[in-house]
């Protein structure tokens, strides 16, 4: 009889451990199937030596829920690794909701942070520069997720073009 009880409450166990990896899983399946899915795609750049450069965006929601608390951060870097550390918001940035669906985007775009005259000077001699565009937001499924997207631009080679693959981040 003991042996029995043994073999049933093992059982137990190993159904409740199953119970709850499918239940992660499932979890984990309806999060990536269901979420807000936030794409920057790009729409303008303007490089100035006396202005700075400007980077201007739209959002576009691509998931099926709504994304909500939107808000987007612009850095650079010389080399096609994403910059150090997190990629601050703009100060003066919008906070947005988005609905799903493609025909709905927001602008997303801002200045360029801690790039000298003389660093701008380069990139418009042939320095080629990368620019980071991190968009943040939450949706019903979690309120901690962010986007970036990177461009290459290269005035020796003709403008601006997408990052090479590996080079975009979704969370």
């Amino acid at each position: 009889m003991l042996f029995f009880t043994f073999v049933i409450a093992a059982a137990t166990l190993v159904q409740g451990g199953t119970s709850i990896y499918q239940w992660r899983v499932a979890n984990r399946a309806l999060d990536a199937n269901e979420r807000a899915w936030l794409i920057g795609t790009f729409s303008g750049l303007t490089i100035s030596p006396k202005e700075g450069v400007t980077l201007n965006t739209r959002v576009g929601n691509y998931g099926k829920s709504p994304a909500f608390a939107i808000s987007t951060g612009i850095g650079h870097t010389w080399t096609r690794s994403m910059p150090s550390g997190r990629i601050p918001v703009t100060e003066d940035t919008v906070e947005y909701t988005l609905p799903p669906g493609q025909g709905h985007q927001i602008p997303g775009s801002g200045r360029v942070p801690d790039i000298s005259e003389s660093e701008i000077k380069e990139v418009l001699s042939g320095k080629v520069m990368f620019l980071w565009f991190r968009i943040e937001y939450s949706d019903p499924y979690s309120d901690e997720r962010y986007s970036v997207e990177c461009w290459k631009y290269d005035a020796a080679h003709g403008g601006l073009s997408h990052c090479p693959r590996g080079s975009s981040a979704h969370r």
